[in-house]
């Protein structure tokens, strides 16, 4: 993936920031600060987080955090933004639209953040969009149904793709990989409203390419089985299946498939899994998408600070989302040394809108949003096992996102 199409940094590299690089002032950065400040003792940022850290998806949720708290432990021991630190109040709202909500409140209310980050489940991003806008504090979502960017939200930016705009890079690693007359393709999502928008995606624009869709399948978001699911697929006898599944249940279901002889159809998963799923499985017939580097191996000043950002918090930096979250960390940082302190809600808005960070190759291009995009990725690759060295690889690059 991106670690091994790194970005040339030049004099950047040199900085070894986060962002490696920035339209933004970056005197700020974790690293640049390093050399000069100890611990910011300014009056602090607030930030606010909400996730899932005790339900379902608790095991990625607790990561995302994890990511993002790293990030601003690590800036706040390093000067800050101008020797600010950044405040991060954490909230959990167990996968839940209603938690999601009131946490939400909560942080404008009571705590006055300047920015929420987090949302680990599109559902609770929609349910929060509203006070976003009312309060006009940003909402930066780990994943968010295409509705509400299209048209954009001036308060609402995803902090990845659209899983929307994985079915034309889903679409175009099936094509390379299933080579025969037979176009049988499966579909398999949860039933979060993002997951919902990529299905409908797959179910379109797979026709066109030339694949029959011989299964439609929605997984309940509570769900700890996908036996009947699976029963569905297989009747359908299709050439490769696509969809989005979570590390449990991308593990069940194609631990299923093969316990019934259905060892070689290759299963094509969304962003939301995680190496959990690829060393679990061990299998090179399951592809996962991701456009960030999911275990920040690589060479580069960028990968060596993200590395040392996570491990100076005892974490492992190959861990479920923990790249998600440091990414939040960079983007809400960088807009935040753009805009300078004091700075509310509307004022990073604006910033936001103009932000173009290179990471060096934590992801899949640099991160960006304008006022008509807020969507900081448009790039995708895909991992799978290799046998061979026992490890993940790179299946195919940087493949352009998009739903047709």
């Amino acid at each position: 993936m991106t670690r091994r199409h790194m970005v040339a940094i030049g004099a950047l590299a040199a900085l070894a920031i986060a962002a490696c690089g920035s339209s933004n002032d970056s005197s700020g950065s974790p690293a640049a600060s390093a050399a000069a400040n100890g611990p910011a003792t300014g009056t602090p940022y607030q930030v606010g987080f909400t996730s899932d850290l005790s339900a379902q998806f608790a095991a990625n949720g607790t990561g995302l955090r994890n990511g993002f708290q790293a990030y601003f432990d690590y800036l706040n021991n390093h000067g800050g933004i101008s020797n600010h630190p950044v405040n991060v109040t954490v909230l959990d709202d167990a996968a839940k639209t209603d938690r999601a909500l009131a946490n939400v409140t909560q942080l404008v209310t009571s705590n006055s953040v300047s920015a929420i980050a987090g949302f680990l489940v599109s559902n609770g991003c929609g349910a929060a969009a509203p006070v976003a806008k009312t309060n006009k504090v940003p909402i930066l979502c780990n994943a968010v149904s295409g509705d509400l960017l299209s048209p954009v939200q001036p308060y609402v930016y995803t902090s990845r793709g659209l899983q929307v705009d994985e079915a034309r890079p889903m679409l175009d690693l099936a094509k390379k990989l299933v080579t025969g007359s037979s176009k049988n393709m499966a579909v398999i999502t949860l039933a979060s409203a993002a997951s919902a928008s990529l299905r409908d995606a797959l179910k379109a624009a797979g026709p066109k390419d030339g694949w029959t869709i011989v299964a439609d399948q929605s997984v309940p978001l509570t769900a700890s089985d996908v036996s009947a699911q699976t029963s569905t697929v297989l009747k359908g006898k299709p050439d490769v299946v696509v969809g989005a599944l979570h590390d449990p249940l991308a593990i069940l279901f194609m631990r299923t498939l093969a316990s019934q002889g259905a060892t070689n159809i290759p299963f094509i998963d969304y962003d939301g899994a995680t190496l959990t799923a690829l060393g679990g499985l061990k299998n090179p017939s399951y592809y996962m998408a991701s456009s960030i580097t999911v275990d920040g191996n690589g060479s580069g000043a960028a990968l060596q600070h993200y590395r040392d950002v996570i491990k100076a918090d005892s974490f492992d930096p190959s861990g479920p989302f923990l790249n998600v979250g440091y990414v939040q960390g960079v983007i809400i940082g960088e807009a935040l040394k753009a805009c300078g302190f004091p700075c509310s809600g509307a004022q990073l808005q604006a910033k936001l809108d103009k932000l173009n960070v290179d990471t060096g190759g934590i992801t899949s291009g640099p991160l960006t949003f304008s006022a008509t995009d807020h969507e900081a990725l448009h790039a995708v690759s895909f991992y799978t096992w290799d046998s061979a060295t026992n490890a993940p690889k790179v299946a195919a690059a940087n493949l352009k996102g998009g739903s047709n």
